[in-house]
């Protein structure tokens, strides 16, 4: 194998998967890498250094059945399938989007409730407008 080898001044996009460890200060966080490695960065406010786009969130990817909230406490029911990329989002006036758009745009979500699956999902998530 090649070791790569970077030019000085050159500019470079780095991606990585990485877990959120601790937060020792409103802009600092501990992250982890796979490997097990961990490090402080700023991932947020003036002195950001990488583009941070959400993954996962800490409770795990939505299960259908499931409720969940947004940053604002708003909660999201999860419909549909499992499979795939997963279930859709469900707010109460009946806006539906992805999971991973939903955490992206207005998260961090997090897992509020977890209930039993109803047996056909879809049907669960249908829209009633009520006089």
């Amino acid at each position: 194998m090649i070791t790569p080898v970077y030019a000085v001044g050159e500019t470079l996009h780095l991606s990585a998967t990485v877990h959120i460890v601790s937060r020792p200060a409103p802009d600092r966080y501990v992250i982890a890498f796979a490997d097990g490695r961990q490090t402080k960065l700023p991932l947020a406010g003036p002195d950001a250094c990488v583009q941070v786009t959400r993954a996962c969130p800490a409770d795990g990817r939505p299960l259908p059945g499931q409720i969940w909230t947004d940053h604002s406490g708003a909660e999201w029911f999860a419909c549909g399938s499992a499979e795939g990329s997963g279930p859709t989002m469900v707010s109460a006036d009946g806006t539906s989007w992805s999971w991973q758009h939903l955490n992206n745009t207005n998260g961090p979500i997090q897992l509020f409730r977890d209930v039993t699956q109803p047996q056909n999902t879809d049907a669960a998530c249908t829209v009633i407008d009520r006089p």
